[in-house]
């Protein structure tokens, strides 16, 4: 059940906690992005070839960008802090435990949390910024190189960010097979 198309759990008098444009753009943070990595990080990650620590660079700019900063009903700040958490947690090592366990196939508890995170980063008043910053992982790490393409919640996310990725993968197999 998609958390879009259902009540919340206190009671089935409250509106669906599924976020619009509007509402996006009161709750969360405009201007530049923070917690953006250095440059010098950018290219240890690159040397390195690790797909999971881009992932995880993804993963953090994110969770800023997804503070509900400007939220005043506490319940709603609750609930959006709480998925948020669900999927983009604060530590790095549990950032890749959450890779860990999408990659596994073993993410389905976490299907509610993911579609609001999905909706929500879809309206975000910082979209464009996202979008590049995703860009150059993409085309500066191994992102989208894992053995069998990007790992499932990256390529979520990039999917909400506006990205084909089977395009993404086609155009870089492509790339890797020319002469």
């Amino acid at each position: 059940m998609n958390l879009a198309s259902r009540e919340t759990a206190s009671g089935p008098d409250q509106r669906s906690m599924r976020m619009d444009r509007a509402e996006a753009i009161r709750c969360f943070r405009s201007g530049p992005l923070s917690n953006v990595p250095a440059r010098y990080h950018m290219r240890i990650v690159a040397w390195y070839d690790d797909a999971k620590g881009a992932a995880v660079a993804l993963m953090m700019v994110l969770r800023d960008a997804l503070a509900p900063i400007h939220l005043d009903d506490i319940a709603r700040r609750r609930h959006c802090i709480a998925m948020r958490d669900a999927i983009l947690p604060a530590t790095a090592s549990s950032q890749r435990a959450v890779l860990d366990r999408f990659g596994a196939g073993d993410a389905a508890p976490l299907a509610d949390a993911l579609a609001y995170l999905l909706d929500a980063l879809a309206v975000h008043p910082q979209r464009e910024s996202l979008q590049a910053f995703a860009h150059q992982l993409i085309g500066e790490t191994s992102l989208m190189c894992e053995p069998h393409g990007p790992n499932p919640l990256v390529a979520a996310l990039l999917g909400s960010l506006g990205f084909d990725v089977d395009a993404l993968l086609a155009n870089r197999r492509g790339s890797e097979t020319a002469p």
